[in-house]
């Protein structure tokens, strides 16, 4: 009985680990796209204030937010299929 509960105890310890390094890793992913997206928008003003073609601008603005758009979507996905 003893050896199943020092199973046990270990088994928790090990999920616990799991759980919070799984929200470190979220919390990374959510900083880094902050970052990135800052950074895109940044580049999309200093090009239109630059003068370039009106497509640059667009573009930098527009690829990071369809990535937030797939994630979205995607997040929205994986939650309908656990329910």
């Amino acid at each position: 009985m003893r050896m199943a509960e020092a199973e046990q105890e270990h088994r928790h310890a090990i999920d616990k680990k799991i759980i919070e390094s799984d929200s470190i890793a979220v919390s990374r992913g959510q900083w880094l796209g902050f970052f990135i997206s800052a950074l895109s928008i940044g580049g999309a003003i200093w090009t239109a204030l630059k003068g370039v073609h009106w497509s640059i601008p667009v573009a930098l603005v527009g690829v990071p937010l369809a990535s937030i758009v797939k994630a979205f979507l995607n997040s929205n996905r994986r939650l309908d299929s656990d329910e």
